[in-house]
């Protein structure tokens, strides 16, 4: 398995400090290109959770040189205006 589908797959050491998780995996790779689906899951300090789209762009190295992350909370408000009051 490529490095950094390991890494995506694995979650990090920090994420057990703040009590999470983040099940993950890969949607559709074309070459140097992927999209990811995580479902992230915070237990503390508040409980809270979203889904995530991760589109990356992987350098000659196998390290990733492009990063772009969707997240769609459900049941929130779709802009930052709708939380104004």
């Amino acid at each position: 398995m490529p490095s950094w589908k390991q890494n995506v797959l694995t979650p990090s050491s920090s994420a057990s400090v703040r009590s999470s998780r983040c099940p993950s995996e890969p949607v559709a790779v074309d070459g140097a290109s992927a999209v990811v689906r995580l479902l992230v899951r915070y237990e503390t300090p508040r409980r809270q959770e979203y889904r995530d789209l991760w589109l990356l762009r992987l350098a000659a190295d196998g390290r990733v040189e492009d990063f772009e992350e969707w997240a769609y909370f459900p049941g929130q408000p779709y802009t930052a205006a709708a939380d104004r009051s």
